[in-house]
């Protein structure tokens, strides 16, 4: 009985042992993973600054800045798609600047998020449009009927 216990007890221990050393894996690559994408938004928003610098009245380019530095600046999906443009043509210019390449990335993103979000909403508006009649309904047997 003793063998038993002690068989279970080390056997509870050990699942527990991995258990915490899959978790504290997983938490260092979640980390990782977090401080990598990080890095790599700086070094969009670096790059675009840069060429802001070059070119300080592209409106495109600045509001690519602003959508990299703060995504609630990206609600605009005119202003998105200038942003992608002025982008695309930098990325023509510097095919070599990678922190460039990043903020496409980020700005697609971003710019399928704005669609998803604009489809649902008219999936949400045609869905209440199809529930409520445009006329409603008589049911006193006079319908068609004027008086």
């Amino acid at each position: 009985m003793h063998r038993i216990t002690t068989v279970v007890v080390s056997t509870a221990l050990f699942l527990t042992g991995a258990a915490l050393a899959w978790a504290a894996d997983e938490l260092a690559a979640t980390k990782a993973k977090t401080q990598e994408q990080e890095q790599t938004r700086q070094k969009a928003i670096e790059s675009v600054k840069k060429r802001l610098k070059e070119n300080p009245r592209d409106e495109g380019l600045r509001r690519a800045e602003g959508c990299l530095e703060r995504s609630a600046q990206c609600q605009d999906m005119h202003g998105l798609d200038q942003a992608m443009e002025s982008i695309r043509h930098n990325m023509e210019k510097h095919p070599e600047d990678q922190g460039l390449h990043h903020a496409m990335e980020q700005l697609e993103r971003h710019h399928q998020r704005l669609e998803k979000e604009h489809m649902e909403r008219e999936r949400s508006m045609h869905r209440d449009d199809s529930v409520r009649p445009d006329k409603p309904e008589r049911h006193d047997g006079s319908e068609g009927m004027h008086r």
